[in-house]
């Protein structure tokens, strides 16, 4: 049943290399912005939806959830990524929450 998944999880490994190698340093709110954005689009393949729409209502569902997380794992840096609740986007469901929990984190 693994194996129906593969591709899917080789693309979040993938990018979960790149998103470690491109976060060094400090990043201001807007390329926290542009890069949650980018997370979603990436993990739905469909555009980036409006900052302040719940995404759960836009079609995200508990898997895309689960790969935001860990896409969004890098930028809570000093963070056990144990600490970050796998319900993270469930409690957070719009692009405006994400960005500003990333934030508090920092």
């Amino acid at each position: 049943m693994l194996s129906l998944y593969t591709s899917e999880i080789d693309v979040v490994y993938a990018s979960m290399d790149r998103v470690v190698e491109e976060i060094q340093g400090d990043l201001s709110s807007q390329d926290i912005l542009q890069f949650v954005k980018d997370i979603i689009q990436q993990v739905t393949s469909r555009e980036p939806f409006s900052d302040n729409v719940n995404l759960f209502d836009m079609g995200i569902d508990s898997l895309h959830a689960l790969q935001i997380r860990s896409e969004l794992l890098p930028l809570l840096q000093g963070l056990n990524p144990a600490s970050v609740s796998r319900n993270l986007v469930h409690e957070y469901p719009t692009i405006s929450q994400l960005v500003e929990y990333t934030l508090d984190r920092d």
